[in-house]
């Protein structure tokens, strides 16, 4: 964990990192976040799908990195029959508006 996040600070102004895993035929609340987050899908399905303003997509577990506007509303589900698996980093939203 501790080189993903060596790398990503090398081209992003990224806080906090962690791993959420969703098990199966599970769902987050809907809600807001107070920054940007970039995701990278480690394992996926697909029935594993991220929902931001009611826009409905799946973010595979090829190796790209997806930025993501979690400050509108979202939620992320999996409908799939193996876990879900996400490194997840936040953006530093204040250094990226300066």
């Amino acid at each position: 964990m501790n080189t993903v996040h060596e790398e990503l600070a090398k081209r992003f102004p990224i806080g906090r990192t962690r791993v959420l895993s969703k098990g199966l035929y599970n769902c987050n609340s809907w809600h807001r976040d107070p920054e940007p987050r970039l995701h990278i899908p480690v394992v996926s399905n697909p029935g594993s799908l991220f929902i931001v303003n009611h826009h409905v997509t799946h973010l595979p577990a090829d190796g790209s990195v997806y930025f993501t506007d979690t400050r509108g509303y979202h939620t992320a589900l999996n409908g799939g029959e193996t876990r879900r698996v996400h490194v997840v980093a936040a953006l530093a939203y204040d250094q990226i508006t300066k």
